[in-house]
């Protein structure tokens, strides 16, 4: 299997597809774009080549990989520098639902079939470009930890007190009683009189 290594091009791209035929033609588009691609027949041969060298970008045929698309979304996640890897699945989804479960299973945009080249490519620079401001934000904060300018994330020692304030004082005391299961611990009832 090649290695993803031009670095010099506008990002490197894996493209998964059980077709050759897909995968041969999604590669000269993308070449043409200024892509470096490589390309993948199985979710096996795509996790290899993400530990190897972790792309840019994954173009996933997942019409019918939803539960595999899940595992590779895992095994992505799983180590930091592949962890901000976007996916991008391709696929004949027949309805919302497919839809939808292929989002939840890990992939962060999808595309439907057929589509056109500009659709395609105006979806991998979108999501190269959220990428890359994800990445300087990281680099951001990383570098105020590194150098001390930012602060300690602070617990809270205990919760915020909540008064009920309305007259009559029963009114207080029924909305408090309304929400006792999750503000019994802070909050309490106050007569409008004994507010100040």
């Amino acid at each position: 299997m090649p290695a993803l290594e031009d670095h010099t091009m506008s990002g490197r791209i894996l493209i998964v597809d059980r077709v050759a035929t897909n995968r041969i033609l999604l590669k000269v588009k993308l070449q043409a774009a200024q892509y470096s691609v490589t390309c993948c027949p199985d979710l096996t041969g795509a996790l290899n080549c993400v530990r190897d060298d972790c792309p840019d970008l994954i173009l996933l045929e997942a019409s019918d990989l939803t539960d595999d698309l899940g595992k590779l979304c895992a095994a992505i996640g799983q180590g930091a520098a592949q962890r901000s890897v976007p996916i991008l699945a391709m696929g004949q989804f027949q309805n919302a639902a497919q839809r939808m479960t292929v989002l939840e299973s890990g992939a962060d945009e999808l595309i439907a079939k057929p589509f056109t080249d500009t659709i395609l490519m105006a979806r991998i620079r979108n999501l190269l470009r959220a990428r890359d401001a994800d990445a300087e934000l990281n680099l951001r904060d990383d570098t105020r930890r590194a150098l001390g300018f930012a602060e300690d994330i602070s617990t809270y020692d205990a919760p915020g007190r909540v008064a009920f304030v309305t007259g009559p004082i029963a009114r207080a005391k029924g909305i408090k009683a309304t929400l006792s299961i999750s503000a019994s611990d802070f909050a309490y009832t106050l007569d409008p009189d004994h507010l100040l």
